[in-house]
Parts: C-alpha cells; structure tokens; sequence
C-alpha cells in the first residue's frame, strides 16, 4: 500500500479531565466481502430408513463444524435419534445415546465449539413414559452419551441455545403435565430452574435464544384449546435473575375456540433486539414475524407470498445483526400439489421482507424447513427440514446458502487500524460522497496502573490521501473509563481535532450510535454522530481538504490512537469485541465496492492486537476482537 495511514485521531483529554493526552478513534470494526445472491441449493444428506427420516434443527459452529438433529424410524418402528455431521465437505451420520427402548427423538442442537455440541429432545423407556433426553458430545460427535447427571425426567425439550463466549447455555420444553421446562447448564450438567409460569397451565416452549447469560429468550404457546403465543425474558429483578413473562401478540384474534397461536424460534440479538416467529391456525393459517425492541413486542407482521391462496408457518430464525435476519418454514398452496420450503428474509432491520429461493428436491410432493442457523464466521447458512417423494418415504433436507466474494479483498496489517476500507481498483480511483456505521460502545475492562485507550470511527481519505472522520474516543484512566464523541480532520500534516460537547451531549458504555462523514463538494463536509440511547444527534459542518483524493476511500475503523506530543501509539484498551452494523459508503454495504482493504492491528513485535472478523453475509457487518494491549 502506497503511503502513510493518516487517520489518527490525536488529541488531549486534558482539556476535559487535566490528564494524559488522548486519541480519537476510528468507526467500525467487521470484516467484508460481497456476496452473490443464488439462493439456497441441496447438499446430499444421509437417510438411515426406507420410511421415516426428519430432521428438527441444525448448529454450525464453523465452515467445517455443523450438526444436524432429529429422527428415523427403524425397522421395527421405532424412532432412533438422527445426527448428521458437516465436516466442510460432507454430511455424515454419528451414532448417538438412544437410551429410549421404544423410541428416541432429537429437537434441538448447540455447537459451543468444535467439540463440544450438546442435543436435546426426547426418549420412551420399556414402559411407555416420555423422559427428557440431553446428549453430550465433547469429541466433535465421534462419540456421543446420555447426559444422566442432567435433569431426566418425564416431558420433552424442544430447543438449546447458548453463548459459545462463556460456555452458558439454556434448554426449553415441557414436561408430561404441559407445565414449562427451562433447563441451564450448571456445572457441566443442566438442571431445571423455577421459571414463574403458572402451574397446569398448558405452557409449551419451542424455542430459546442467547445473546449473553443475562440476556436469554424463551417462546412457545399457552392454553388449551385456543391458544395463544408466549414468550419470557431472563432479566434481573432487584439484583436477582429470573424469567418474566413478557406479553406478546397473536396473528388470528377470531375468536374462534380452536384458533391456536404459536411462536416457534427466536433469535436475541441484544438487549433490544429480538425477533420471535411462528403460525397460527384457525379459519386460516399464517406464518408471522414479532420484533421485541427493548420495550415492547411488535404487532404481528404476517408472510406475504407473492401466490394466492395459501398457508405457511416460519419454525425457526437466526440473524448476523439487526440488518441480516434469516427464518425459515414452509408454505402450501391451497387445492394444488405445492408444499414447499420457505426462507423469509429481510436486510432492513425487519422494515420489508422478502423471500429467498430455495431449492425443491426432484420428485417432492412436499418439502418443509424446521431449522435453521448461520456460520458467522463465513456467512454461509444450512437450513434442515425433511421432504415428501412421491414414491418411497421421508427424506431428510439440507440446503446452504453461501455467500460468493465479489470483490477483491486487499489483507493488509497496520500498526494502529482494524477494519475495512472501500476504495477502487488501482488506476480507477472512485469518489465517495458518504460513509456511515453505527455500533454499541463497549464497556472498557480498564487497568488500575495505566492509560489505554481506542477510538471507533467512519472517515474519508485516510489511506488515499488527507482525512475526515467522525466517532467515539474511550480512553482507561488508571481504572476510569471515559467516552467521548470527537471528530478530525487531517490535512498533510495539520491535524484539527475536537472534542464534541460532554455536558451537552455525553456519551456512555453500551450507547448505541450512528456516525456519517458526507462530502459536500468543495472541501465541505457534514459530520454527523447521533446517540440514540442518550436522544441526541450533533451535526458539524466542516472545511476541510480540497484534495480529490481525500475523498477515493471510505472506512470504518477501530484504533490504537497515537498520543498527540509523543506520535507514540497508544496501549490499546481492551473493548472486548465491536460490532459494527451498516457500515456503507454511498449508502451501499462495503462489499458491494471493487477492492476492500481489511486492517488487522499488528504491533512491532508482530503481535495481533485487533482482528477484524469475515463479513456477514448482510455483506455491512463484522466484528473486531480485542487481542491485546
């Protein structure tokens, strides 16, 4: 790469806490590519009976670690459970517990990492009675037992989930009396825990979702005969941690006795970020989608196929971020042989949906989805279900969704930047008007006996030429975190940097914000920054460069600053990991654009200091990983 990386915010904290200078930070920390949009296509999938043979859900941990639940029925009738293992260039079966001795059924599956996935569902014993059944792997699936040390007795579950991060993890069902089972993984085992649902009152939870272990969603479905959704929240009250109940919508209000509302998968985003979704059937069946933002859950947004006449129901959903959430189901087409699998899709934060296509298996009279996940790690997407041939039995169905690069990816490192650049080919520079980001400030894990710090900003120039960026600074002073919101400007080797008012409008761990550097033409440009937790938004006009080069890359950044007076680089604070979310230039995802340079922080001694992830497959979204100081 040609020349120096410019953006450093410098500056003194001084001037706001008489201490230590300080640097400003660069937005955005997620790595990109572009993807192709092809739609889902068939991989070959295992199929153990000539009769009977479904799959419930699917966990990928990695590209080459992915595992798929749910049954076959044997010979002599009766159900074994199914496991299919993904090992980056096929899918096999591993031979689980079965300890049911007339029958055993897999719900759900969790990847906590490459080797140790858990399964859970359920078993019938040599006296007819229906008993929990939690599987452990801790060898990728090579072998796996009945955990007997977790809670086993009589009911089902349907789901698992957990957080990779901390080994935490939840399952949900019910027992043989309709009553709602939440399980969670203490000590190695799971046992149950008091979940505040009424007694005897025909609770059934279908699905759970972990964003953190404070953080956790269950949903399902309450009463009898007409039934309605139900969802409950892990959250703590006066200190302790327990489930509320929240109250959530249904899609059919008839009226109707047999009218039956159900939510079957959800997936937490963050704390005010979830998406919950289900079917209800009554003189009618529709599938429908609930957004919880932090408040409140939606008013039910129903499926809308472009064909008339139908019924549908979604069963499972997962997401990259707010600007990427995946479900999947299945639809059939009233009075015809259409039965079909269904992928429902949105970019836009939940605004507009829309379908994907999926692939129909030769000779199908019907094909379903029931589970789906996402690798995060390459963007790539499985969905499971099973399918009717129109001779012969059930037949397992697992389809993927990769994400095909467009553009070429430029890996540099760089002794203070993490993130992705857009910019175009050599010799056909591109000038970019606009770029924006938005992301959650991280809560810095501050040292008692130093000064560290990071910056997280979206700018123009940069790498091509002079500067223009705008985002949030935190500096660790000797234990005490401080965020500011700041913006530079740097032209050849003037650097202005400022500080935006910390009374007027402040700035604090885990604010979500929005920041957008936008060239006027003319050396003018708009900086904007908007702190939507705190309800403020500062918008500054700024002359800067007139250069034509300062505005040919557009970037988003997490950074090591360099101090002020001594252009040492900072320790670099630990931030845990960054999200970054909608990080587009001209308001297109970066991967959209020609050539991307992807930033890892590398110091002198060649030690990773930050490290941006793949994109998601919204083609807008990464991660940055704090390495070290």
């Amino acid at each position: 790469m040609k020349g120096r990386i410019k953006s450093k915010l410098s500056r003194t904290l001084a001037t706001v806490l008489m201490i230590a200078a300080a640097i400003f930070v660069s937005l955005s920390g997620n790595s990109m590519h572009s993807y192709a949009d092809s739609g889902f296509s068939i991989q070959t999938s295992a199929n153990p009976s000539t009769t009977d043979n479904v799959l419930q859900a699917v966990s990928a941990y990695d590209a080459t670690h992915a595992w798929a639940v749910g049954s076959y029925r044997n010979t002599d009738g009766s159900l074994h459970d199914l496991i299919e293992y993904w090992n980056g260039t096929s899918w096999s079966v591993q031979t689980g517990a079965n300890p049911g001795a007339n029958g055993n059924s897999l719900s759900g599956v969790k990847a906590l990492s490459a080797t140790n996935i858990w399964a859970v569902g359920s078993y019938v014993d040599a006296n007819s009675v229906t008993h929990i059944l939690i599987e452990h792997s801790t060898d990728g699936g090579q072998t796996w037992t009945q955990d007997t040390a977790s809670y086993t007795g009589n009911g089902t579950l349907k789901a698992i989930d957990g957080d990779p991060s901390s080994g935490d993890a939840w399952a949900v069902g019910n027992d043989s009396s309709g009553n709602a089972l939440t399980l969670h993984l203490v000590n190695g085992h799971f046992a149950s825990q008091t979940n505040n649902v009424t007694p005897n009152s025909y609770t059934y939870l279908y699905g759970v979702s972990e964003h953190s272990s404070s953080d956790v969603w269950a949903v399902g479905t309450r009463g009898q005969t007409s039934a309605d959704t139900f969802t409950m929240h892990w959250e703590a009250v006066n200190g302790t941690y327990q489930w509320v109940t929240k109250t959530s919508p249904n899609a059919l209000e008839y009226g109707n006795t047999y009218d039956a509302d159900s939510l079957y998968g959800v997936v937490d985003i963050g704390t005010d970020d979830a998406w919950a979704v289900g079917g209800a059937a009554g003189d009618t069946s529709t599938g429908f989608l609930t957004h919880w933002n932090g408040t409140s859950w939606s008013s039910p947004t129903i499926v809308n196929l472009n064909v008339s006449n139908y019924l549908d129901s979604l069963r499972s959903i997962a997401a990259t971020s707010s600007n990427d959430i995946w479900s999947a189901g299945f639809y059939e087409v009233v009075n015809t042989t259409q039965n079909h699998s269904l992928i429902w899709h949105s970019s836009d934060g939940g605004a507009t949906w829309a379908q994907v296509a999926t692939e129909f298996p030769n000779n199908s009279a019907i094909d379903n989805f029931h589970g789906i996940t996402i690798d995060k790690n390459t963007g790539n997407i499985w969905a499971v279900g099973d399918y009717f041939p129109l001779q012969g039995g059930i037949n397992t169905l697992i389809e993927q969704y990769t994400p095909s690069p467009t553009s070429i990816i430029q890996k540099e490192t760089n002794p203070s930047w993490a993130g992705y650049v857009a910019a175009g080919l050599h010799g056909s520079p591109i000038t970019f008007k606009s770029v924006t980001a938005s992301w959650k400030v991280q809560p810095l894990q501050c040292p008692l006996t130093k000064i560290t710090k990071e910056a997280t900003w979206v700018g123009l120039g940069g790498v091509s030429a002079d500067l223009e960026q705008i985002g949030v600074d935190s500096t660790c002073l000797y234990g005490v975190p401080v965020y500011l919101g700041a913006w530079e400007t740097i032209i050849g080797t003037n650097k202005a940097i400022h500080y935006i008012n910390i009374i007027k409008y402040p700035v604090h761990a885990n604010d979500t914000l929005l920041a957008s550097t936008t060239s006027l033409g003319g050396g003018k440009y708009q900086l904007v920054l908007t702190d939507s937790t705190q309800n403020w938004t500062d918008s500054i006009p700024v002359s800067a460069s007139t250069n034509p080069a300062a505005v040919q890359t557009a970037e988003c950044i997490v950074e090591a600053p360099s101090n002020t007076i001594t252009r040492k680089i900072s320790a670099l604070a630990n931030f845990g990991v960054y999200t970054i979310n909608g990080c587009e230039a001209d308001g297109k995802a970066l991967n959209t654009w020609p050539r991307l340079i992807v930033f890892t922080m590398v110091n002198s001694q060649n030690v990773v200091m930050a490290q941006p992830s793949a994109l998601y497959s919204d083609g807008d979204t990464f991660d940055v990983t704090w390495k070290h100081e």
